[in-house]
């Protein structure tokens, strides 16, 4: 839209003829016109014609009803309906068109990125295990769990962080040095804050990344010593 403000700051033309509909946020005295392919909705009622405008407006939105569409064909864009194998149990799983998907067998979430993730960071997304942890956990039966070093690595990557431990659930926000040019995985610059969810009292702050790891504590023990005990570590808000 900058362009647009600009050319309305410049030129101020008297009348705007927009293609199709206009963006709400556009400013000035807009006349729209349809494309010719949808001429004919100028013959619709206004119960129609608002019906189509929610179609055309939503057609490629996840997770809608094709059986609320009478103009459109819907279809779903993160629909999981391409079938690959499983990096982890070796099993079929699902994608969809972007490299995304889950594995019903053993319950692995990946994205087309998994590989690199891995490679670069050591973790994965949106689980944060990494493959390999997983893969081995997965041999032995147990449920997938990131490493105490894959949190740490997730912190670098996702910044906000969330983990599970004797049924009360605690919060990690990694504040990165903006000031900073050069930004790498590995900046561990940047102050760190351990809280207790729900508890303001509990909020401990750290200088940076390295500092968090090494001494952040829970009722006296380590993190990092306490870990096995972790039910649940993973990126804050991811599900």
């Amino acid at each position: 839209m900058l362009g647009y403000n600009e050319m309305m700051k410049r030129i101020k033309p008297s009348v705007v003829i927009c293609y199709d509909e206009p963006f709400k946020s556009m400013t000035g005295n807009i006349k729209e016109f349809l494309p010719t392919t949808y001429e004919w909705t100028k013959d619709l009622s206004l119960k129609d014609l608002i019906q189509f405008k929610w179609e055309k407006h939503n057609r490629n939105v996840s997770g809608l009803d094709k059986k609320d569409f009478q103009f459109f064909d819907y279809d779903d864009p993160y629909v999981k309906d391409q079938m690959v194998k499983c990096s982890i149990c070796g099993s079929v799983a699902l994608q969809d068109q972007y490299g995304n998907g889950e594995c019903k067998n053993c319950g692995w979430k990946f994205s087309k990125d998994e590989k690199m993730y891995e490679e670069k960071m050591g973790i994965s997304y949106p689980m944060l295990v990494s493959p390999t942890t997983a893969r081995e956990q997965y041999k032995k039966g147990l449920p997938f769990k990131a490493t105490f070093e894959e949190f740490i690595n997730g912190m670098k990557f996702y910044s906000e962080m969330t983990l599970t431990y004797k049924n009360k659930i605690y919060g990690v926000f990694f504040y990165r040095d903006k000031t900073l040019k050069a930004k790498t995985f590995q900046e561990e610059d940047g102050q760190v804050e351990f809280f207790e969810d729900t508890v303001n009292s509990s909020l401990v702050k750290f200088d940076n990344v390295s500092d968090f790891a090494n001494k952040a504590n829970i009722n006296g023990t380590l993190l990092k010593e306490l870990w096995k005990d972790v039910s649940f570590a993973g990126f804050m808000y991811c599900g």
